[in-house]
């Protein structure tokens, strides 16, 4: 069909045509068709089908745990994760905690020192499923939270020997995600920008108490929704174009 797959992702494909320009991001059975023109999404699905057995399951709801709504009249796309925050919460007894404003204490320094010291800070800690969380909280900063990827890089550095002060930490990230498991990223238009792409980035000097290196971070927005962010630990890029979901 003359679908190319892409250098930079090998999960990812692009379809050129005339002026027809789709998108089709895959994952294991699961395809996306992103493109402008529902005609030619239609046609895109009925060439596909002679060549694979598939279901056509309409316009892209969720895909991946994502919650995706779209407002055509305001030409938005907004992505959230309000039921994995719902469920991460419930796993680890959280579901009924109070929120506080922060993803963490301001100016907490986490150590290599607040490790387990003794055999029965050991024995509590392996009683935690503390590289569990931390898996859920990445997913989370990696799709739709970028303001907790810097606590989930920073707790994530201790999964081989944490402490209890650092499940403490996140708990307290738990605490914050109670208070904003509303919150969505929107891509639409930014009337106010004068550029397609807008860029924020900023660095301090020996930021790393444990290792004495300097930390840094940028965020990519498009329009008015942030596309790529990245902290030491953590870096993520995020296409969000789904808009039909196909079952191959």
């Amino acid at each position: 069909m003359g679908v190319k797959q892409t250098y930079s992702d090998a999960a990812v494909y692009i379809f050129i045509r005339g002026n027809v320009c789709i998108i089709l991001p895959f994952f294991v059975d699961d395809m996306t068709f992103a493109l402008p023109s529902l005609p030619a999404i239609k046609q895109a699905i009925t060439n596909l089908g002679t060549h694979f057995k598939l279901r056509d399951l309409g316009p892209t709801t969720e895909l991946l745990g994502i919650q995706i709504d779209r407002n055509q009249s305001k030409h938005s796309l907004t992505i959230s994760k309000l039921q994995h925050c719902t469920e991460i919460l419930a796993r680890y007894g959280m579901g009924d905690t109070k929120p506080v404003s922060t993803p963490m204490t301001p100016g907490l320094c986490l150590l290599r020192e607040q490790s387990p010291r003794n055999a029965e800070e050991c024995a509590f800690m392996r009683s935690i499923d503390y590289g569990g969380a931390i898996g859920s909280l990445q997913y989370l900063s990696c799709t739709t939270h970028p303001d907790i990827a810097y606590t989930v890089g920073q707790l994530a550095s201790f999964t081989s020997d944490p402490g209890i002060f650092h499940w403490h930490t996140i708990k307290q990230l738990f605490c914050y995600i109670k208070g904003t498991m509303d919150y969505a990223i929107t891509y639409a238009p930014d009337p106010s920008m004068f550029q397609l792409f807008t860029t924020y980035s900023d660095a301090n000097h020996d930021g790393c108490k444990n290792t004495g290196r300097s930390t840094s971070a940028y965020i990519v927005k498009i329009g008015s929704g942030m596309v790529s962010w990245h902290n030491p630990l953590l870096h993520c890029q995020q296409p969000k174009l789904s808009t039909w979901l196909i079952k191959v």
